[in-house]
């Protein structure tokens, strides 16, 4: 399997809105990013547009926030940066969705297929079965441990914590 061009362009969606950066192509669903576990779609540089056009059709009908590796050769870049390696499609589910349910259905779109993939990811654990390319990072830490989003928060300078006093937080 040969690894497309740089030109790849992936589906185009009906029901939702695209946000592109340099590195993703993120789809969403309405105003709120969901809240519950997400799962990993682990697929390779040379198995990506393969893969996410089997995948989007049914992550487009359920109206499920995503975001994918704009193309193979981003992708094949982030393999050296340990916390993105293998993530390459990256599904939000709410809380109350069904998260072995939803697995089961990507698996099921990417089984059988030869498609090429990380065996291990970063902060996610092996979910769906018979692909070998679907993971899950269950719901962000306890509130007061902060989480991802908390953190980059933080990082950026975006404001506090609610349960921060006034005063205390990233300097500089």
């Amino acid at each position: 399997m040969s690894v497309p061009p740089a030109t790849w362009n992936p589906p185009a969606t009906q029901h939702g809105a695209v946000i592109m950066t340099r590195t993703w192509r993120i789809v969403t669903y309405g105003d709120e990013v969901p809240r519950g576990p997400r799962l990993y779609a682990a697929l390779g540089p040379a198995s990506l547009a393969e893969g996410y056009e089997r995948l989007f059709p049914f992550l487009e009908e359920q109206r499920l926030y995503h975001r994918h590796v704009r193309s193979p050769q981003l992708l094949q870049q982030l393999e050296s940066l340990a916390a993105w390696a293998g993530k390459s499609v990256a599904v939000d589910l709410s809380e109350s969705s069904d998260p072995a349910e939803l697995a089961g259905a990507l698996d099921d779109l990417l089984a059988g297929r030869g498609l090429t993939g990380p065996s291990l990811i970063a902060g996610a654990q092996p979910f769906g079965g018979r692909s070998g390319l679907v993971f899950i990072r269950r719901s962000e830490p306890r509130e007061e441990e902060g989480g991802a989003r908390h953190w980059l928060a933080r990082l950026l300078g975006e404001g506090r914590p609610s349960h921060e006093p006034r005063g205390v937080g990233v300097h500089g």
